[in-house]
């Protein structure tokens, strides 16, 4: 098989950066912000990139046509939903490859050195992190590679604010003692134990650290509802695009409130809180990610001017 198959190493960067770039405009122009070297920093902070777990296929001509992260088991997005699997289960956390090697030996190769990579750490299953829909080739890709949808309930929406929801509204909390307030210093304790309860995760401070920082984190964007002054419900807004650009994004993150708090219209406050944010800061585009199966979160952002614009897919596939 002529070309080979690399390990990932932060040196191999911008050769990196320019193959995920071509692979974007290939599959979607405009659909993804472009990968920069604050990207890849981004991504190897979060564990997404690692040199062990990333694999690179350089073809002949000294292209690099693929590239697959792997990572071992983790709390993430696979946590959630009624019909999670607890086998032991390393995760694909990225995988691109170029039009014109989907159908060669080497893309296939590169997959399979991360497949060989997650055996080795006795993971049982390999699953996905979500896979827009509308990049169907690289789901293609993942089903002749023998990845399957394990369930239904496993699909994520993607929705997008329309510009009917760019618009400041009241925040209005039921009768009692609750209260909206921002993130403080001593908060991360409560965002986690919050987080986890309604996410049925287990992220703790080394994960949080690994997925927010300066990059992406402004404390006046994420939310508390409080009774008392008991955090019950948060919700946060996450910056993206580069710092210097002179306009970002933002995505929430983590909207939920805990189960006996629930039909009260907290959620409601805290989107309308986190929305309101958005709009003074010209925050754009504004993007979510849920699960069909959150029927009453979905119907709340539908109310609030978001659309369904994409579904994401998270495939499994068995490594024994």
């Amino acid at each position: 098989m002529p070309g080979m198959i690399l390990h990932y190493h932060p040196a191999l960067d911008a050769r990196l950066a320019e193959m995920m770039n071509d692979i974007r405009r290939q599959s979607r122009p405009g659909l993804w912000p472009p990968v920069s070297a604050t990207t890849l920093r981004q991504w190897r902070r979060r564990g997404v990139l690692t040199q062990e777990g990333t694999f690179l296929a350089e073809g002949p001509d000294g292209r690099l046509l693929a590239v697959v992260a792997c990572t071992g088991d983790d709390d993430g997005p696979m946590a959630a939903g009624p019909c999670a699997d607890t086998r032991p289960a390393g995760r694909l956390r990225l995988f691109g490859v170029r039009s014109d090697a989907l159908d060669g030996p080497l893309a296939a190769a590169c997959l399979a050195a991360g497949e060989e990579y997650l055996r080795r750490l006795g993971m049982a299953a390999v699953k996905t992190d979500p896979v827009d829909s509308r990049s169907p080739e690289r789901l293609d890709f993942l089903r002749r590679a023998g990845y399957s949808d394990p369930d239904p309930s496993q699909q994520s929406l993607t929705m997008l604010l329309g510009p009917a929801g760019y618009v400041r509204r009241p925040v209005a909390l039921p009768a009692g003692a609750y209260r909206l307030r921002t993130w403080r210093s001593e908060d991360l304790g409560a965002w986690l134990r919050i987080r986890n309860v309604i996410f049925n995760g287990s992220m703790d401070e080394a994960g949080f650290r690994r997925t927010y920082g300066p990059h992406n984190f402004d404390p006046a964007g994420w939310f508390f509802v409080c009774d008392d002054d008991e955090p019950v419900g948060i919700a946060a807004v996450v910056l993206t695009g580069e710092r210097s650009a002179p306009t970002r994004g933002g995505y929430f993150v983590g909207v939920g409130v805990l189960p006996e708090y629930r039909g009260r219209g907290l959620g409601r406050a805290l989107m309308i809180a986190g929305l309101n944010y958005c709009v003074e800061r010209g925050l754009s585009p504004v993007s979510l990610n849920t699960e069909p199966f959150r029927e009453a979160a979905v119907a709340l952002y539908l109310k609030l001017g978001f659309d369904v614009i994409a579904r994401a897919y998270r495939y499994v596939k068995e490594l024994t």
